[in-house]
């Protein structure tokens, strides 16, 4: 006797993603040996210069000791994020989840200065260690 076909609307797909939780516990295993499992910040850095156009920021950043981030609503262990810009006035918090800690960020994405090159100028001095030859310095 052959068992029943199943039809599309009776598979369903599982909740568990597997790549996520193969890299957590990969990560997992690293922190597990080290001494110092407090989590810190490497570097973080967004940027808007992209092709996705104006509406769009890529975060890159990177800790150490963490397992998984939450961005927003958003459940990632990966260390590139592309999200929508947000409001001049809107926050967007970030949750870095290590070894039994938790770190929270404010990410404010507010327009930053930029420093006028056209006055900058940089004075270069000659000295007692360089060449007496040398052609640039004179």
């Amino acid at each position: 006797m052959k068992p029943p076909k199943l039809t599309l609307d009776k598979v369903t797909d599982s909740t568990i993603k597997y790549e996520f939780v193969a890299n957590v516990a990969s990560r997992l295993l690293k922190i597990l040996f080290r001494s110092d499992r407090s989590i810190r910040l490497i570097y973080s850095n967004y940027s808007n210069k992209h092709f996705f156009g104006d509406k769009f920021v890529i975060l890159d950043y990177r800790f150490r000791n963490a397992l998984w981030y939450k961005i927003g609503d958003s459940i990632t262990e990966k260390r590139h994020f592309l999200l929508e810009k947000p409001e001049a006035s809107k926050k967007i918090l970030l949750t870095v989840h290590g070894l039994f800690r938790k770190k929270m960020y404010l990410l404010d994405f507010s327009e930053a200065g930029y420093v006028d090159s056209s006055t900058f100028c940089i004075e270069v001095k000659k000295s007692d260690f360089q060449d007496i030859n040398n052609p640039i310095m004179g």
